[in-house]
């Protein structure tokens, strides 16, 4: 059998090369969505923003949850303690993250005080429509920081190498 020489086995090579390609990168893509090390970052990032609005301007984030109730003194200071638990939290994640110490842990401990935050949007008797319906974004947070805590801590585990605990 002889090749056809006029063009069309080149064009199927350049299109065969362009889908690999095309493939190669999409694989890339996903592979950079789903670095725990990003993820937490970006929990990180939102943690700061969102604690730097309710300290300083805490009427604002603070009327998307609760209405017109936001106005009160008491939801104010309420949100200016949670505004600091959330910079705390976020610029712990950062630093945990950048010094490779206990990053793990400090994820965790985030997606925990998430969890929490879901559990009490939801349960608490009383609460307006729009508190309850906060508690998607606590679930989404406390999910993709669990899921980043335990990518960082199967990834720490891999990079150490085997100690024996044993007495020598």
């Amino acid at each position: 059998m002889h090749a056809r020489n006029d063009g069309s086995t080149a064009s199927a090579d350049i299109s065969g090369r362009a889908a690999r390609a095309r493939r190669l990168k999409a694989r890339e893509d996903a592979d950079v969505a789903a670095d725990p090390r990003r993820i937490s970052l970006l929990l990180a990032g939102i943690r700061i923003a969102n604690g730097l609005a309710l300290v300083f301007v805490p009427s604002l984030p603070e009327r998307a949850y609760l209405g017109p109730e936001a106005r009160l003194p008491t939801a104010r200071a309420l949100a200016r303690f949670t505004g600091i638990r959330e910079l705390v939290l976020g610029v712990g994640t950062a630093l945990a993250l950048n010094m490779r110490a206990h990053a793990a842990e400090v994820v965790a401990a985030g997606a925990l005080c998430d969890a929490v935050d879901a559990v009490i949007s939801l349960t608490a008797p009383g609460l307006v429509l729009r508190t309850r319906l906060a508690s998607v974004t606590a679930i989404a947070g406390a999910s993709a920081g669990f899921w980043a805590a335990s990518r960082l801590r199967h990834d720490l585990q891999e990079a150490t190498p085997f100690r024996s605990t044993l007495p020598m």
